[in-house]
C-alpha cells in the first residue's frame, strides 16, 4: 500500500504472479511487463454466489462443525464479504 510512481493517492496494489520469488521481477525486454503477471480477472467469478452456496462452500473447504456455521448464520455478515470468502476457496 502507498503512493508511487505516478498514483495520485494512497492505494494497494493487488496483483498474481505465477513464480518462484526468485523470478518475480523479470519483466519482458519489448513492453516491460512482468512476464508472470496474471490477471486476475480470468480468476474472479462475475456472479455473486448466493448465500447458501457460499456457506456450502464455505463449510466445505473449512471443515466447520454445524455450530460454527450456526453462529455463521446468525452473525450480520455482508453478502459480499461471504461470496468473496467463497470465492477465493474455490
Amino acid at each position: 500500500m502507498g503512493n508511487t510512481g505516478v498514483s495520485t493517492g494512497a492505494h494497494l496494489h493487488f496483483e498474481i504472479r505465477d513464480c518462484s520469488y526468485t523470478r518475480f521481477w523479470e519483466r519482458d525486454k519489448a513492453s516491460g511487463k512482468y512476464i508472470h503477471a496474471l490477471d486476475p480477472q480470468a480468476h474472479i467469478l462475475k456472479n455473486l454466489l448466493s448465500i447458501t452456496e457460499s456457506f456450502k462452500i464455505i463449510k466445505n473447504k473449512c471443515r466447520y462443525d454445524n455450530s460454527t456455521m450456526n453462529f455463521m448464520l446468525t452473525h450480520p455478515w455482508p453478502q459480499n464479504f461471504l461470496d468473496k470468502a467463497a470465492k477465493v476457496m474455490l
